[in-house]
């Protein structure tokens, strides 16, 4: 292909060196013949030469703007250059051998630029016209012989000679041109099989020639190598696939073990051989069986995943579930490739597609999570749902992991703590009752001193209106004092939690605190000093702060029982949006191991049968409600609880 490409663009260049050797003799023997020879017998040259430059000059333009490639022009204006000499000779009457010469000469030029057949016409119809010469065109009486008698004929002939010199020097330098070239080409078509031969011997695979009589042939170390490794009869296989391969003279490719390997055997039939290449797919065929293991490892893990899994694509379409998740809809794996997310269920279909479409809209995140609740049938399920983008951002893997166990456990758990919180408050009441109840005989007494006095003072008949006024008064004191006990017992023994938030006094909260606590300390010897501003007020449910108030100073009061100094300092301050409220007494603090499990439920420092554990946990649950913090500490070595809560939350 490179030879014939080579020999076109030669034959293009001497086509246009051809047109161009005619353009400048056209010119140079066009004004000879007009101004130096000017013999009315030579009037045809000027008349051809205006034709062979008319001629070149549209050659040159032919060639370059319509036909580069040679299809059809040389052969046109090279019949018309055939065309002009002949016609000339027959019209000039003139038989000057340099005519015929020219005609013969022509025939070499004709064969360099195009080709064996056109010049074989060409010179049958030279011969023929040379043959009958000057017959059917002439008579011999027509032809004009003077130029030969009287000498005349001697400057053409002389100009002929030196035009042939220079084209037989140009003829043998296009020669020579043309024999580099082939020697080039036939140099480079070595160099081309002795890479050939070196692709062989270096080529990463094992390569093998197969001829009938001979059988498998290495060509390489490494063909070399593999036939000393096989055994004759995997030999004897191949060389039977290299036979049937060579007598269809069709290619064929196969995978074969040999050598306990495996290979990708290419059969490549050529003239009276077979080249075979055998690529060891050794290393492949083990990478995907370790991916296939791989796959399956990862089916396994997926499917142990405790919890649904499935992957989307930006369509939503499903891509494969795990075992969980069609187990659970009575449906085989293969069913839902291709479906659409959330045509199972309708809750699934308005949720789940939300969230899957979102986390696809959005290129800031990666992934998304959410717990989901969603009925089948007549029971009603929660799935904490986990959604993350992969392939870059093409699809996306969802977990989904039920939680509708733990939801009832929660449920079971809030149910179960509720009651122990009441029981906790009943708990703590038992611990006050003794308080209590000398809380209520006390006014008690006092009602029913005033009335006994008053039946005496009547017996006597010396009862007075200003007596009887004093013991009304007296009783209404103890009746009084009594309906704000069991207020106070009421208001702490209620839930609270659904209470509105309202402005409240922080007296009436310590009011009702130091109602069922105040006896307990006098009996135990426990100073409470309760330092705080009448006018301090703040939004909370009461009931609740005051249940807080309750739970700390019974905690101090029982931690520092024992102890020989015994006081409890109770403070409450405003603080910018905040109030403050600060519960020390005088124990020695709170070991810091025990400072972050003192509020967990049931935990608690007491002695068996003394405490729940609940009181410290329902304080901090109280707090949170309230957006504030229950905080524990030291201060000045002595225990400390702070209260934190906003003076209006939103």
């Amino acid at each position: 292909m490179q030879s014939d490409r080579s020999i076109n663009e030669f034959k293009g260049k001497l086509f246009l060196w051809i047109q161009g050797g005619k353009i400048i003799s056209s010119l140079i023997i066009f004004i000879i013949f007009t101004f130096v020879i000017t013999d009315d017998r030579f009037s045809y040259v000027p008349k051809l030469n205006t034709f062979m430059l008319a001629s070149g000059l549209i050659g040159m333009i032919s060639y370059k703007f319509f036909d580069k490639k040679l299809k059809y022009v040389h052969f046109i204006f090279i019949t018309l250059d055939y065309i002009a000499l002949i016609g000339v000779i027959i019209l000039a009457k003139q038989a000057f051998s340099t005519l015929f010469f020219w005609l013969a000469c022509g025939l070499v030029i004709t064969y360099y630029v195009t080709n064996f057949t056109y010049t074989a016409i060409i010179s049958i119809v030279i011969f023929l016209f040379t043959l009958n010469w000057p017959y059917p065109f002439l008579t011999v009486a027509d032809l004009d012989y003077s130029a030969y008698a009287n000498g005349s004929f001697q400057p053409t002939f002389n100009y002929s000679v030196a035009i042939l010199s220079l084209f037989l020097f140009y003829l043998a330098y296009v020669t020579e041109r043309v024999r580099l070239q082939y020697r080039n080409d036939l140099e480079d078509t070595l160099v081309h099989l002795r890479s050939e031969e070196s692709l062989a011997m270096n080529n990463p695979n094992s390569v093998f020639e197969y001829f009938p009589n001979e059988g498998l042939v290495a060509r390489n170390d490494l063909a070399q190598r593999l036939l000393d490794e096989v055994d004759q009869t995997e030999i004897d296989a191949l060389s039977n696939y290299a036979s049937t391969v060579l007598d269809k003279n069709e290619q064929h490719q196969f995978p074969l073990d040999l050598a306990k390997g495996h290979f990708l055997i290419n059969l490549v039939p050529v003239v009276e051989k077979v080249n075979v290449y055998l690529t060891d797919i050794t290393t492949l065929i083990q990478a995907q069986e370790e991916l296939k293991e791989k796959e399956q490892q990862n089916i396994a893990i997926i499917d142990a995943i405790p919890g649904f899994v499935s992957w989307v694509d930006r369509d939503l379409n499903y891509l494969g579930v795990n075992s969980k998740f069609s187990r659970f809809w009575d449906k085989s794996k293969e069913y839902f490739i291709g479906k659409e997310l959330g045509t199972i269920n309708d809750t699934e279909n308005v949720v789940l597609r939300d969230m899957v479409t979102s986390l696809f809209e959005d290129n800031s995140k990666e992934s998304i999570a959410k717990e989901l609740e969603y009925d089948v049938g007549d029971k009603t399920y929660w799935n904490y749902v986990s959604i993350n983008k992969y392939n870059d951002n093409k699809s996306a893997v969802l977990v989904s992991i039920d939680t509708t166990e733990l939801k009832e456990a929660q449920a079971l758990i809030e149910e179960e703590q509720k009651r122990s919180e009441a029981n906790a408050k009943l708990a703590a009441f038992g611990e006050m009752s003794a308080g209590i109840a000398h809380e209520i005989n006390n006014p008690l007494a006092v009602v029913k001193a005033s009335i006994t006095r008053l039946e005496r003072l009547q017996k006597k008949e010396k009862l007075t209106d200003e007596h009887l006024l004093k013991m009304i008064e007296t009783s209404y004191y103890g009746i009084d004092r009594i309906q704000k006990i069991i207020s106070g017992l009421k208001n702490l023994a209620r839930d609270g939690f659904n209470d509105d938030f309202e402005l409240c006094y922080f007296k009436d909260i310590a009011g009702d605190s130091l109602i069922l606590l105040g006896q307990k300390c006098k009996l135990l010897e426990v100073r409470l000093d309760i330092d705080f501003d009448e006018k301090l007020s703040f939004y909370c449910q009461q009931v609740q702060v005051s249940q807080v108030l309750v739970i700390l100073i019974n905690n101090s009061i029982d931690a520092i029982a024992e102890l020989q100094t015994r006081w409890i300092k109770v403070d409450a301050q405003k603080q910018d949006d905040k109030v403050l409220i600060t519960v020390i007494d005088s124990g020695q603090g709170i070991a810091v191991d025990l400072q972050n499990k003192i509020f967990d439920p049931f935990f608690t420092t007491k002695g068996v049968g003394r405490g729940t554990g609940l009181g410290l946990s329902l304080a901090a649950k109280i707090i949170k409600l309230h957006s504030g913090e229950l905080l524990v500490g030291e201060k000045d070595g002595h225990t400390m609880f702070r209260i934190m809560l906003p003076v209006n939350p939103s």
